[in-house]
């Protein structure tokens, strides 16, 4: 059985929720000033129909008050999925929030506000 793409489905989502912001799953170069960027980072298959990815999510947002709100934002839009029929239909079950933290972009000078939020959701596949 194939696995959710949740890169993929999350960009969709958030791009959808963020209309005025870049979600990718990359940072694109020039960055742009608000940007929301999803990866997988790990997880594991509970057995042929249940997958638990761990998702890493990277966001800037301008200012530290401006970027620490966008992430708040999409925090709360990550967790609304537990709450939305079209998520359970995509095979979105449950996610779970981990951490949400400051973590400026240390590659730039000066630098750049950033926050890292993680979550792990359960996922299946039909």
């Amino acid at each position: 059985m194939p696995r959710l793409n949740v890169e993929s489905y999350l960009v969709s989502h958030l791009a959808s929720e963020f209309p005025d912001a870049t979600v990718r799953a990359r940072v694109p170069d020039p960055r742009p000033k608000r940007l929301i960027v999803v990866s997988r980072a790990g997880g594991h298959k509970l057995d042929s129909l249940r997958d638990r990815p761990g998702v890493h999510l990277f966001v800037y947002g301008g200012t530290e008050w401006e970027t620490s709100e966008l992430a708040a934002e999409v925090a709360d839009a990550m967790l609304a999925l537990n709450r939305s029929d079209a998520a359970m239909l995509a095979g979105i079950d449950r996610v779970d929030e981990e951490t949400m933290r400051s973590e400026p972009d240390t590659q730039t000078k000066p630098d750049t506000p950033r926050w890292f939020l993680s979550f792990t959701l359960t996922t299946h596949a039909y």
